[in-house]
């Protein structure tokens, strides 16, 4: 899966759940956690 694809994904359940895991997620979409923070840092970028 692209960051894109996953960001993408992230953010819909950022805004279903009101809140995210990276742990969770990390083990989700089979990253790191390091990953799944540098993709929150991307989305609040934007």
């Amino acid at each position: 899966m692209f960051a894109e694809e996953r960001q993408q994904r992230i953010a819909e359940r950022a805004r279903a759940d009101g809140r995210v895991d990276a742990a969770a997620l990390a083990a989700e979409f089979a990253v790191t956690t390091e990953t799944i923070r540098r993709d929150l840092t991307a989305l609040e970028r934007h």
